[in-house]
């Protein structure tokens, strides 16, 4: 059985992650949001600003130094890589449940309560570049934002992995609200499956690969402007 408990020189490993997680998870929400409901007309599309908004986090992270050493903090693994890929095989399929069986249950009984929807891409060439570079930006900044930085913010007040999954599911399903009940449900669930791989492989590639794959699936569908 993998053990979920934090190793114990993680606190040895990297420096203090309390105010780095609540500094970014701020970043995401209110301000996120605020800045794509009253600026979203100084750029050309909302992805655009989005890029710029991720962009500007990450770059943040990489020029302070707590962020950055917790960013390239190489915490101990319990498991190994063939462990780690079959997590990560597991996970894949178990989201495709939740977005692709769960979610249409949830949207036949509540409906979309959603204040905002992506729009329908302007091009093509954006299309193409948000389905690559666009969607693996968002993949690696909120799984380093909600499943590294939530976890080591956690475990600096020895909360259990218990708490942990719950409390940082949450915030994930939090930051989600503007597209409505239903996709913080399942933004819930996700949280929770990709905290439950983090805390017990400490690795974040299985996430961002799930995360990313996911997200292409859905992206995808979304038309270009005629």
């Amino acid at each position: 059985m993998i053990s979920m408990q934090p190793s114990a020189d993680t606190h040895a490993t990297v420096p203090n992650s309390v105010p780095v997680f609540v500094g970014t998870v701020l970043c995401f929400e209110p301000f996120w949001s605020y800045v794509r409901w009253n600026f979203d007309e100084i750029l050309p599309s909302v992805y655009h600003l989005d890029y710029v908004m991720r962009t500007f986090l990450l770059a943040a992270i990489f020029l302070t130094s707590p962020a950055r050493n917790i960013v390239l903090a190489r915490l101990p693994s319990p498991v190994g890589f063939g462990t780690k890929t079959v997590a990560a095989i597991y996970m894949f399929a178990i989201a495709c449940f939740i977005f692709f069986f769960i979610e249409k249950v949830l949207f036949a009984f509540i409906g979309d309560t959603a204040y905002f929807h992506w729009p329908v891409y302007p091009s093509t060439t954006l299309k193409l570049f948000d389905l690559t570079a666009g969607l693996l930006l968002v993949a690696v900044t909120e799984e380093l934002v909600f499943r590294k930085f939530a976890f080591l913010a956690f475990d600096r007040y020895s909360v259990s992995p218990g708490r942990t999954l719950l409390y940082s599911s949450l915030i994930f399903a939090a930051i989600h609200w503007e597209t409505g009940w239903v996709n913080s449900i399942t933004a819930f669930l996700f949280g929770w499956l990709a905290m439950t791989v983090y805390m017990s492989t400490r690795r974040l590639w299985p996430c961002i690969l799930v995360h990313y794959l996911i997200n292409l699936m859905i992206f995808r569908n979304i038309p270009v402007s005629s």
